[in-house]
Parts: C-alpha cells; sequence; structure tokens
C-alpha cells in the first residue's frame, strides 16, 4: 500500500516517530518547511504503471496566489516512486484516466477556477485543455459516458476538449 505521509503543523522532528509508517512513503515534507502534504490522489494507467499526487499547503506554500503539486510514478505497482512533474497552478486536485490518457481535474489555487490538464505520457507533461468558458467556475461537471465527453454547467453549457 502506497501513503502520500501528511504533515501537520503541530509536529515537529521531536514528535516524529521512531518507526516509518505503514506502507510506502511516496513523498515526504518535514513540517519545518510551513509546506504539508494535501489533496492525495492515485490512478493506474493502462499496462499498469501507478500515477499519484499531491498538493502543497501551508503558511509557506503560496497555495492561495500559485498552488503546486507534485506527481509521482511507479512501474512496480506501488514498491518505489520517482517525481516525474511539478505542475504551477493546480490544487485539490484528482487524477483519472480516461480512453488511455491521464487527467488532472482541479482548480488553480485555493478557491481557484477550475482546470483540466491532460498527460499523454504517463504524468510527465501537461496539457491545458479546460477550455475557453465565459467563467472557469463551474457550477456542475457531468461525464457522459455513452458518448464518453465532459460538460461544464455554469451561465451555459459547455464540452470540454479533450
Amino acid at each position: 500500500m502506497a501513503t502520500l505521509a501528511p504533515a501537520s503543523s503541530a509536529v515537529t522532528a521531536a514528535d516524529r516517530p521512531a518507526s516509518p509508517p505503514p506502507g510506502v512513503v511516496v513523498d515526504f515534507v518535514p513540517p519545518e518547511s510551513g509546506q504539508y502534504v494535501g489533496s492525495p490522489t492515485i490512478a493506474i494507467l493502462p499496462g499498469g504503471r501507478y500515477v499519484a499526487a499531491h498538493d502543497l499547503f501551508g503558511p509557506r506554500a503560496n497555495h492561495t496566489v500559485a498552488a503546486v503539486t507534485r506527481v509521482f510514478r511507479s512501474t512496480d505497482r506501488g514498491r518505489s516512486w520517482r517525481q516525474v512533474s511539478q505542475i504551477r497552478g493546480a490544487f485539490w486536485s484528482t487524477l483519472f484516466v480516461h480512453r488511455d490518457h491521464l487527467y488532472l481535474l482541479g482548480t488553480t489555487k485555493e478557491y481557484g477556477p477550475i482546470v483540466i490538464r491532460r498527460s499523454d505520457d504517463g504524468g510527465e507533461t501537461w496539457t491545458d485543455i479546460t477550455g475557453n468558458y465565459p467563467s472557469r467556475q463551474p457550477q456542475f461537471l457531468r461525464f457522459n459516458p455513452e458518448a464518453q465527453e465532459l460538460w461544464s454547467v455554469w451561465v451555459g453549457l459547455y464540452k470540454v476538449r479533450q
């Protein structure tokens, strides 16, 4: 089992347990940094590679202005992980696979506009496919499985390009 080890602002080096947490630690950010691991997400790609991601929040994370999400990949079913990218302008994000492509759906920052990105190389590079909505803060997102389409609803109805 892979674990994105959270860090708490109340935890100091002296408070850390002598033994590691259960599972495999994907990433660790020392609490003293003022940046904490948040919004963990994981997806399994066609072919069996795993991709995990998390954002950074906290007093020194700048997540209310320019959020950062780190992306990791495993080729051995989660026994080991390596960071493959860092995305600026991604917060509260979720990974998912659709039509053999990897997607990251979230916001650009805390309470920011929605952003949808696609990766064709297992999370190393990302393309913004959000589209040109009049507003990037939709009230609803709906996926139509029959047509394999993602729709956004705000003042109007918009199909998200894939």
